[in-house]
C-alpha cells in the first residue's frame, strides 16, 4: 500500500494548497462554497460543518468568512498545514479518516465537505472513508465530495505549428506509472455516486465540470497541476534529472498555449433521517 498521502508538506505545497482552492471556487461556482440544496438546509441554522482532509484549512477559512453563524471543524490525519490563526468559530483537529470515528464526532455535522482524498486513498479506503463519513453525519446531514479524474484527461494543443501537448502527456504517464502499481488509478472520482450510495447516502447527485470552464483560470490550473505532479515524482523518488526534464517538456508545453482538461466530479449525498418512534 502506498503511504498516505502522495505529496509533501511544506510551505511550498500549502501554498499550492491554497490557490487550487481558489481554482476550484472559480470553477465550481458555488454562492457559499456550498451546492444550493445544501445552503437551503442550513438556512436559519447554527450548523455544525466539517472540512475532511482539510489541509491548509483554505475552503474552511473561506466559508467561515461569509457565514461565520456555524461552527466549523477542519479534520486531517496530519497538523503540519493547519493555519497559525484563524476565526474563533473554527477548530482543527487530527483524525485518520480510515480508522473507527471518534465518539465526540458520531452523528455530529450537518455539513461535510471533502476535497481531493485522490491523492491519498487507494482501492477499500474508499468505501471505508465513505462508511465513517455517513458515521460523522447528522441524520438528514449533507455530504459535499470534490473529486478530480486524473486518469482521463484530454489535451488540447495551441494553434501553433510547432506546439505540441506532449510535455503534458508524458507527465501525466509518469504519474500514473508511480501510482496506479499501488491501488491509486486516479479514476476513482468516476465511481463516487457508487461509493457514497453503498455507504448509505440517499439523495445522490453529481455534476461534472470541466477543469477549463473558466478560461482565465485555466494556465493556473495547468500551472498548479504541474507542481503536484513534480511533487508526486519526488516523493516517488523518481531519477531527478529524469524528474527535472519531464516537469521542463510539461512547463514549456503550458508556456507554449497548451493545456488539459480534467474532469471534476461533485458528489452530494445526504444521510436519512431517522424514523420518528410511534
Amino acid at each position: 500500500m502506498a503511504v498516505a498521502y502522495s505529496l509533501p508538506r511544506n510551505a511550498p505545497e500549502s501554498a499550492r494548497l491554497d490557490e487550487q482552492h481558489q481554482i476550484w471556487k472559480a470553477t465550481l461556482a458555488y454562492p457559499g462554497l456550498l451546492h444550493p440544496r445544501i445552503l437551503a438546509s442550513l438556512d436559519g441554522k447554527q450548523g455544525r460543518i466539517a472540512d475532511v482532509a482539510t489541509g491548509t484549512g483554505a475552503w474552511l477559512v473561506d466559508l467561515a468568512a461569509t457565514a461565520p453563524q456555524h461552527t466549523y471543524t477542519g479534520l486531517d490525519i496530519s497538523n503540519a498545514q493547519f493555519p497559525a490563526t484563524h476565526p474563533e468559530n473554527i477548530e482543527f483537529d487530527v483524525m485518520n479518516i480510515f480508522e473507527p470515528v471518534p465518539a465526540k464526532y458520531e452523528g455530529y455535522f450537518d455539513v461535510i465537505h471533502v476535497r481531493l482524498l485522490v491523492l491519498g486513498l487507494a482501492g477499500e479506503q474508499w468505501h471505508t472513508t465513505a462508511q465513517n463519513l455517513l458515521a460523522m453525519s447528522k441524520p438528514g446531514g449533507y455530504l459535499q465530495w470534490e473529486e478530480a479524474d486524473f486518469a482521463h484527461p484530454t489535451y488540447y494543443s495551441a494553434p501553433k505549428p510547432t506546439s505540441t501537448s506532449s510535455g503534458l502527456e508524458a507527465l501525466h504517464r509518469h504519474v500514473l506509472a508511480v501510482l496506479q502499481p499501488y491501488g491509486r488509478m486516479m479514476d476513482e472520482a468516476t465511481q463516487l455516486p457508487q461509493i457514497c450510495r453503498q455507504a448509505g447516502f440517499e439523495e445522490i447527485e453529481e455534476r461534472i465540470v470541466g477543469s477549463d470552464a473558466v478560461e482565465e483560470w485555466r494556465e493556473r490550473f495547468m500551472r498548479i497541476g504541474i507542481k503536484a505532479f513534480a511533487g508526486i515524482l519526488k516523493m516517488a523518488g523518481l531519477e531527478e534529472a529524469e524528474r527535472v526534464k519531464v516537469v521542463a517538456d510539461a512547463e514549456k508545453a503550458v508556456d507554449e498555449g497548451n493545456w488539459g482538461k480534467t474532469n471534476f466530479h461533485v458528489v452530494v449525498g445526504r444521510k436519512r433521517l431517522e424514523t420518528p418512534r410511534t
